[in-house]
């Protein structure tokens, strides 16, 4: 593990953001697990601006995001659906197929988590995950003290349930 040291959240948006399009340009098809959260947006913001200023290309990465609220409909402004579309799918050339979300309102999780794990599994692999790391210590949402219970699970959060991939290192 590389631990790198940086002296403001600007910078370690930047360095992020160097690193994720470093990894986009030695492989077109890179396949990204993404996270939402504070976070991140600055990485995204950073990579926005390398899209559109420097021609970062992302038609031929894949997406799957990490997790999204259960029943929350991908149009609710708290869905992860809808943060990943307005602060960074909506400004960069991803091709729609290539974005993978879960469905907050499906009737059936199980079923939908293993159509995710699947599609995964169609792909190859998730060659590289961004996570955020929250105020109390989780990193994404490996809460402490909850333990994974397979691929991908639900865990209590507060009042909502929140689907949870756990991605072994």
């Amino acid at each position: 593990m590389k631990i790198v040291l940086v002296k403001d959240y600007k910078e370690l948006s930047c360095c992020a953001a160097q690193f994720l399009a470093s990894q986009i340009i030695k492989k077109k098809n890179l396949v990204l697990g993404l996270a939402t959260g504070s976070t991140l947006i600055g990485m995204y913001k950073e990579l926005i601006r390398r899209h559109r200023e420097e021609g970062l290309d992302f038609s031929e990465v894949i997406t799957f995001n990490l997790d999204e609220y259960y029943s929350l409909p991908p149009k609710h402004p708290q869905s992860y659906c809808f943060f990943m579309w307005n602060i960074f799918f909506k400004y960069i050339n991803l091709k729609r197929k290539n974005i993978h979300l879960l469905n907050g309102v499906t009737k059936n999780v199980e079923k939908e988590c293993q159509q995710y794990e699947e599609a995964i599994r169609r792909v190859g692999e998730i060659d590289l995950q961004i996570l955020g790391i929250g105020v109390n210590g989780h990193i994404g949402f490996n809460e402490p003290d909850v333990g994974p219970g397979g691929s991908f699970s639900t865990v209590p959060n507060k009042d909502k349930k929140r689907w949870v991939s756990f991605i072994p290192l």
